[in-house]
């Protein structure tokens, strides 16, 4: 995931990259165990992530935005 911060504001997206491209990037595990409303499948990768859906009342999206923003502060651009 791209973090995509620019103009003062996040705009992560979803990314492709080429198998030689080398990036550096946080990593994130977690499971809130049960189906996942919010997931990465082949069917949605091209869709970019929902950030105006989240909000910080509701796990996993709160964590996803905690994500980005400590990726951020330690100057990586992709998760």
């Amino acid at each position: 995931m791209d973090i995509g911060f620019k103009d003062g504001a996040f705009h992560p997206r979803i990314i492709l990259t080429k198998s030689k491209e080398q990036l550096r990037y946080t990593a994130l595990s977690y499971c809130w165990g049960g189906d996942q409303p919010l997931k990465t499948l082949k069917s949605n990768i091209c869709i970019a992530y929902p950030w105006s859906r989240c909000s910080f009342r509701a796990p996993p999206e709160n964590t996803l935005q905690y994500t980005i923003i400590v990726t951020y502060k330690l100057k990586i651009g992709y998760i």
